[in-house]
């Protein structure tokens, strides 16, 4: 019985659990007054100066949460072609594109796991792991790329099979 319940469990996915925050021993990293509502879908983080969008590529940003599914992606290069084709007009701007790793490492929120994130700041973000543009050190044609586990901010040793998902930034000017 323990069997079918761990694989029920583990079939439901990773956006089963609800989101477990350590207030009171955890500084906050992403508090919500470090960023600014931009209304369009965005938001400035105002330690850093970028934009990020408030929903995963996939999901539509409306009356403060994010609706539909985030996009999966099979591959590296998936992804890249992805927001190379939104970079041109995504969120009615252009610029945006995949962060470093150092840039998506900027948004996790320590306090938090399932998803480690704002979700006052970032609404609906899945529990699974996100893409950078950041290669790893032991790819040797860059088609694989560094990833941040958003159920526990934790980076990812490639290779990661699934529920790859990227969600895009802007430098503000």
């Amino acid at each position: 019985m323990k069997n079918i319940s761990l694989i029920a469990l583990v079939l439901m996915g990773s956006n089963a659990f609800a989101q477990s925050c350590n207030t009171t021993q955890i500084e906050p990293v992403t508090a919500s007054s470090s960023f600014l509502d931009m209304q369009n879908g965005s938001a400035l983080d105002l330690r850093t100066g970028m934009v990020w969008s408030k929903c995963a590529l996939g999901q539509t940003y409306a009356n403060g949460t994010c609706s539909g599914e985030a996009t999966h992606f099979a591959t590296a290069y998936d992804a890249l072609n992805a927001a190379n084709r939104v970079k041109d007009n995504y969120l009615g701007q252009d610029g945006f594109r995949l962060p470093s790793i150092k840039e998506l490492a900027s948004i996790i929120e320590r306090q938090c796991s399932y998803p480690a994130i704002n979700i006052a700041v970032f609404p609906d973000t899945p529990s699974a792991t996100f893409l950078s543009s950041t290669p790893f050190p032991e790819s040797s044609d860059n088609a694989v790329l560094r990833t941040i586990n958003f159920s526990t901010g934790e980076e990812f040793t490639p290779p990661v099979e699934t529920l790859r998902h990227i969600r895009l930034v802007k430098s503000q000017l």
